[in-house]
């Protein structure tokens, strides 16, 4: 059973001549780089990343010539399933994959990979293979109650419930879906009730090595396994960790601290303690930095929360949150601004301080970082839509236009904002007077999701 490769487990040297490829195939022929990438992926069906892009790719290529399905198809592929049924179940769907560069809209081919992916036991195929069906047949319910059984194959019952919720939601007859929606909640109660049972003996287990062995091993062992889960358990991390802090000083154990009093909920002890040993490091720590951050913030959110939960128990509630909602906002723009001057040279700390700019409505200083950030091919696609956004904000629609365009080239099906792409592309092209690109963009937009806003009504 071969295990997905994304972005977050793949190596650094794997990560690297992706994102190269990828840049380089925003040079290419579309059908060079379609063909470039379904060569990575017959070598290394696990590699997430590579397939999405080479999804997006074919969808474009679909989409644009508007391509059919091939005449005869049906029988030459009964045929080729007939012949590979017996045979290696991933060499079969890399035999696909030649096919697919050519008619990703074949739904009857993405079936059949997503057959023999279950025969492989590589379950993750098969839900690519029956989502990207799914874009092209968002109707097709039986391909939704498909995509939900791989998700229950793939222990991932809750994304099926979410599916067949969906289904059962918008059914005239509910007994049709009623089975399905309840297999996937029993599914997740059973997960949920194994976990627990795995937690409870790993509490127990951690307990009794805490007894039987050293202290510090067993409680740094069990900081490193990332098991501590509860306040009781941290407390207990706490004090053993503190008495080895007492006899010699680690930035280690400072850092292990930390994470033990965040669990406890004791903010302030924690930041005390990472701020401690960012003082201590020669360098700064971008990521460090970060998590000292979100102990700021954690606090700004318990302050708030406390407020909005009891707000007469407060004088002026609703300035007292509005001045810290604003406060909030300033720290993390300050944090991403030192961040960013440390590292001047870190595409994603000026994309992040992009973010907080554009957060804070600072529509010149977002797009500075945001055209940086750009240069580089990993974060291009969602620096190109924010500067859309941007300049439209600035009712410089016809650049709002030129970026979104290109942004809604780039743009994955599964990245972040596709679907906001497409939204305020049809809204840029409507102020720019183009009521006819205007359509198309909300039509690309409804095929994917056509509750998303007030899409459908645009439309009508």
């Amino acid at each position: 059973m071969i295990q997905p490769k994304t972005w977050n487990n793949m190596s650094g040297t794997t990560k690297k001549s992706l994102e190269r490829m990828i840049k380089t195939s925003m040079t290419m022929s579309l059908q060079d780089a379609i063909d470039m990438f379904r060569d990575i992926i017959k070598r290394e069906p696990e590699l997430i990343p590579a397939k999405e892009h080479l999804r997006e790719l074919e969808i474009r290529k679909a989409t644009e010539t508007q391509a059919k399905p091939e005449g005869g198809m049906t029988n030459f592929l009964l045929s080729c399933k007939t012949a590979l049924a017996g045979t290696n179940y991933l060499k079969a769907i890399a035999f696909c994959e030649d096919v697919l560069s050519k008619n990703v809209n074949n739904v009857q081919l993405l079936k059949m990979v997503a057959g023999f992916s279950e025969k492989a036991k590589a379950y993750f195929i098969g839900i690519d293979a029956i989502k990207t069906a799914i874009h092209f047949e968002p109707q097709n319910t039986d391909l939704k109650i498909y995509l939900g059984s791989l998700y229950m194959k793939d222990d991932a019952p809750e994304k099926a419930k979410e599916i067949y919720q969906e289904l059962y939601d918008n059914a005239p007859d509910k007994n049709t879906y009623k089975h399905l929606l309840r297999e996937a909640m029993n599914a997740i109660d059973e997960k949920e009730e194994l976990a627990r049972q795995r937690a409870e003996e790993l509490q127990n287990s951690n307990k009794s090595k805490i007894q039987t062995r050293d202290s510090q091993e067993a409680i740094v062992q069990q900081l490193l396994d990332g098991t501590i889960r509860d306040v009781d358990q941290a407390k207990l991390v706490i004090s053993e960790l503190s008495k080895v802090l007492e006899k010699k000083e680690s930035l280690d154990v400072r850092r292990k601290l930390a994470e033990a009093y965040k669990i406890a909920q004791d903010y302030d002890t924690a930041i005390y303690h990472l701020e401690f040993v960012a003082k201590a490091l020669n360098a700064f720590d971008a990521n460090l930095d970060k998590d000292i951050e979100k102990l700021y913030v954690k606090k700004y959110d318990l302050a708030i929360q406390a407020i909005e939960n009891n707000p007469n128990a407060y004088d002026n509630a609703q300035q007292q949150l509005t001045d810290l909602e604003i406060a909030r906002m300033q720290f993390k723009l300050e944090r991403a601004i030192i961040r960013s001057n440390a590292n001047i040279n870190d595409a994603q700390l000026h994309y992040e301080l992009g973010l907080e700019y554009y957060d804070c409505g600072m529509s010149e200083e977002a797009l500075k970082e945001f055209t940086i950030a750009s240069d580089h091919p990993r974060w291009q696609p969602q620096c190109t839509y924010y500067m859309g956004r941007v300049v439209l904000n600035m009712d410089n629609v016809p650049l709002a236009v030129e970026y979104l365009s290109k942004a809604s080239e780039m743009i994955g099906l599964r990245e972040p904002n596709y679907k906001k792409c497409f939204y305020y592309l049809g809204i840029a092209h409507e102020k720019n007077g183009d009521a006819e690109k205007a359509r198309q963009a909300y039509e690309r937009l409804f095929k994917v999701d056509p509750n998303f806003l007030d899409v459908a009504s645009k439309l009508s």
